[in-house]
């Protein structure tokens, strides 16, 4: 082949590879030459990115929907003029605005926004051409959440919206839908993820807008997850602005539904705001007491055991490999950490124990106890509580956060639910 032959075919290489290029990365990227104030009506999505060392940059949103852009955009048309602290020391944010024009999607350009990302119910500051301006606390948390919230969409299924709006509730967007088999029944074992805990407790919450999911254990659900534009009630700071709406259906017709606060601690309170003690009646304890299998003959040998030998199971457990055991040695309190602790906000609870045992239990190859000490109780401590301090020799598979060797660990044991016994309701590095 000649050397034009050769060129032709690299020209045309190129040409092709630019083609693939351009369709992979999405349409040409065009920038509006109009300012805030002549574009707002035109939004039809947003990005926002947070500012890494000095020149980089990390897109956190990339959302395009009309109908949620007008809701960020009604939020800041709330905004009143206010210079930002003349100090900075938090992350620095940038927001471009996606701007309908024409037959094209253009971009604005980057305005600066500051705002707390580890409170966004702190006031934000957003530069836009003509000055600063302190925007509303709705607008902080709705951008925060899209960052979370990678599938919201403004397309809500109308009957869970209507549903919700009856107890005061609306939606600011679908988060996600999830289908799955609800438990066969709501019995806890010793020692199991604790899956049914969460329908068990949402149930309760349930019940109080007269809805019930136990004749539908065992079946197949369908369940939408809600970001709400209210905060959750008052009780519930400082975490109210976290508040969703869980709406479970089966073949169509609302189930269930109430209010969670996402990850972490999810356990929130029913549509009409109140917590399971008063819709129950009943103590944490008491209420579990209902649901546990007094029947377990793991639960009735950890019921026969004193504090001391509660520990001593629990380290022989993890130094073994016993997981079952070990966990089932966890208040029930304990255990529900294990649903939420750094989950993902797009799921209602973590699949397993691995999530947040990989770096903990699983982790440990041998553990022996050295000593175990009682400390006295502190102020406040009800007589269900003992403190204990215990020196254990662990061996690690990797060193996380501690060398293999001797560490102290401060433990609170609690006599959860009556007549079980005491689990280990607080394991930590300090008293």
């Amino acid at each position: 082949m000649g050397s034009k032959g050769r060129v032709l075919i690299m020209t045309l290489g190129v040409a092709v590879l630019a083609l693939v290029l351009a369709f992979s990365f999405g349409r040409p990227q065009v920038t509006t030459a109009a300012k805030y104030p002549e574009f707002k009506d035109d939004v039809i999505g947003v990005e926002l990115y947070a500012e890494e060392g000095s020149d980089d940059k990390v897109k956190l949103v990339e959302m395009e929907d009309a109908k949620l852009a007008a809701k960020l955009v009604s939020y800041l048309d709330q905004a009143e003029p206010e210079q930002p602290p003349t100090s900075w020391p938090w992350t620095k944010h940038y927001v471009v605005f996606k701007v309908k024009e024409g037959e094209q999607i253009a971009r604005s350009k980057e305005y600066l926004y500051l705002y707390k990302d580890f409170n966004p119910e702190e006031p934000g500051y957003l530069a836009l051409e003509n000055a600063w301006y302190r925007v509303p606390p709705q607008f902080n948390i709705m951008l925060h959440c899209l960052a979370e919230y990678k599938n919201a969409t403004s397309e809500v299924d109308p009957d869970d919206a209507a549903f919700l709006k009856e107890y005061g509730w609306d939606v600011l967007f679908k988060a996600n839908t999830m289908e799955g088999k609800l438990p066969e029944e709501l019995i806890h074992n010793a020692g199991d993820f604790p899956v049914v805990i969460y329908w068990a407790y949402n149930n309760e919450l349930n019940k109080d807008v007269g809805l019930d999911i136990t004749p539908y254990l065992g079946k197949e659900v369908q369940v939408n997850l809600y970001k709400l534009e209210q905060p959750l009630p008052e009780f519930m700071h400082p975490r109210r602005w976290t508040g969703r709406a869980v709406v479970v259906k089966y073949e169509g017709e609302i189930v269930g539904a109430w209010l969670d606060s996402g990850r972490h601690d999810a356990f929130a309170c029913s549509l009409k705001g109140r917590r399971l003690e008063e819709v129950t009646g009943k103590t944490w304890g008491e209420w579990l007491a209902g649901i546990v299998n007094h029947e377990d003959p793991l639960e009735k040998r950890l019921a026969s055991l004193s504090p001391e030998e509660v520990i001593r199971l629990f380290y022989q457990a993890v130094g073994n490999g016993d997981r079952r055991t070990a966990h089932a040695a966890l208040s029930r309190r304990n255990l529900v950490g294990y649903l939420f602790n750094n989950m993902d906000n797009n799921r209602l609870y973590n699949p397993s124990f691995s999530v947040n045992d990989r770096d903990g239990l699983n982790n440990v190859a041998g553990a022996k106890i050295v000593s175990i000490k009682e400390l006295p109780p502190q102020d406040g401590d009800p007589p269900d509580i003992k403190r204990y301090q215990v020196a254990v020799d662990f061996t690690f598979r990797r060193a996380i956060t501690a060398e293999s060797g001797v560490q102290v660990r401060f433990l609170i044991l609690r006599q959860e639910i009556p007549g079980l016994g005491w689990r280990i309701e607080g394991l930590g590095t300090g008293p």
